[in-house]
């Protein structure tokens, strides 16, 4: 659109409006939804997984409905649910974002910060611990 279109945030916050300067018809609303993700949907993201970039491990576990991280000398971390397969990682300003295999199983992992540009990390599989 090259600068056609102005984004706006409606007053309370949960409306993104984009107006299409050239074709008023044209306007998209995209409106906030809250992620739903249950305990069996989250547990699917259990597992450890190694990045031998960092040649570091990552484990993921699942209590309660809620996906925690857990990294060596870090304090726990409860994930946020962002949209399909990623999850938000308040305390290091992180995306979160899983891969599948094309049997749709998770078999890693994707840290991206304004330090880590799309780190991977490979499930370990049980055995090779």
């Amino acid at each position: 659109m090259n600068g056609d279109a102005v984004f706006v945030f409606n007053q309370s916050g949960n409306e993104l409006i984009r107006y299409n300067r050239r074709d008023p018809a044209k306007t998209d609303r995209f409106v906030r939804v809250e992620p739903q993700i249950g305990q069996q949907a989250v547990s699917r993201f259990a597992g450890t997984f190694y990045s031998s970039e960092l040649d570091t491990r990552w484990t993921f576990v699942a209590p309660n409905s809620h996906l925690v991280l857990q990294r060596k000398g870090e304090s726990e971390e409860t994930l946020e649910p962002a949209f399909r397969d990623a999850f938000f990682c308040d305390a290091a300003q992180e995306l979160i974002r899983f891969s599948r295999d094309r049997m749709g199983k998770i078999n890693g992992v994707q840290a991206i910060n304004h330090r880590l540009l799309r780190i991977r990390f490979d499930k370990v599989m049980r055995g090779r611990d």
